[in-house]
């Protein structure tokens, strides 16, 4: 495995036949899950459908905004949807993510909105974590106590996880210490008490094996089957992965939370397979979706 691997745990028809946590690593030590965020926040939109906060994911994302003033000649911005920022098809302006420019300002969520849109069409794929910052904005807005009790009365504590806590970053210092720590476990706000939709979210192992149990087995008492499949759905692709709604899809059927530093929870509802890899941040790691079906799926003989 590889050095910054902290640990590996696979389920296959609901009982454990890998397990490995290393360097005081334990079931219950939380780490920073980087990108794997956004896939969790897709299960909250589809819970925020469910209970009727949302209407509609094909409502304009703007209508969430009344209070945000669109710039004269915008005008692509009215015609970009929820479902469009679920599926990475909204398109923003310049290059890159200014992070710089969105955490130094008042308000991270209205400040995002300043980058949505532009001149480009609808429907390309854009990963941009900018995207699931202002739906989590806009959970935060449709919800009565907010996106964070949201999560936890609605799909946190119904799957016997411990209440998640904000976690508030107020400076590089911070932040670094968060996303190379370990046992910082929460879900990071911004100023206004927003959860970071993209990044910021720390669990332990047996947290995220929960979660994934819920997206392989389904509950219809926490979330609908019917969203749960069409997140797993295609609706936009990069390269040979394709695209759900905040899950990386293969074409065999399997769906994949990643995250930067090696961080995944991978799906596999034909062979009945769940793999959690939990990892400490580093830039360039191997690829795990390799190691899972190479040597963890190949080595148990798994087939459909």
């Amino acid at each position: 495995m590889e050095d910054n691997i902290l640990s590996v745990v696979m389920e296959v028809g609901g009982k454990g036949v890998e397990t490995h946590y290393v360097d005081g690593f334990t079931d219950e030590t939380s780490v920073h899950c980087a990108s794997m965020t956004k896939s969790v926040l897709a299960l909250l939109i589809g819970i925020a459908l469910d209970c009727g906060y949302l209407e509609s994911i094909d409502k304009p994302v703007i209508d969430f905004f009344p209070d945000y003033h669109v710039k004269r000649g915008e005008k692509l911005l009215s015609k970009i949807k929820i479902r469009d920022l679920l599926s990475m098809r909204a398109p923003y302006k310049g290059k890159g993510e200014p992070y710089t420019r969105v955490l130094s300002s008042d308000d991270w969520t209205l400040s995002m909105l300043d980058f949505l849109g532009g001149k480009q069409e609808i429907g390309s794929f854009h990963y941009a974590t900018l995207g699931t910052h202002i739906l989590s904005g806009i959970l935060d807005r449709v919800t009565p106590n907010g996106a964070l009790q949201f999560a936890n009365d609605h799909l946190f504590a119904p799957l016997g996880i411990y209440a998640v806590k904000p976690i508030a970053i107020r400076s590089r210092e911070d932040y670094m210490a968060f996303i190379y720590g370990i046992n910082h476990r929460g879900w990071v706000c911004d100023p206004q008490g927003v959860l970071t939709g993209g990044w910021g979210l720390s669990l332990s192992t047996q947290d995220f094996l929960k979660i994934g149990r819920l997206v392989l087995n389904g509950n219809p008492t926490i979330i609908s089957n019917y969203w749960l499949d069409l997140m797993a759905r295609p609706h936009n692709q990069w390269q040979d992965f394709k695209y759900g709604y905040l899950w990386w899809l293969q074409e065999s059927g399997v769906q994949m939370a990643m995250g930067d530093g090696g961080n995944v929870l991978y799906v596999d509802r034909n062979r009945n397979v769940l793999v959690v890899i939990l990892s400490r941040f580093k830039p360039r790691t191997h690829d795990r979706i390799a190691f899972i079906e190479k040597d963890l799926i190949a080595k148990h003989e798994i087939s459909i």
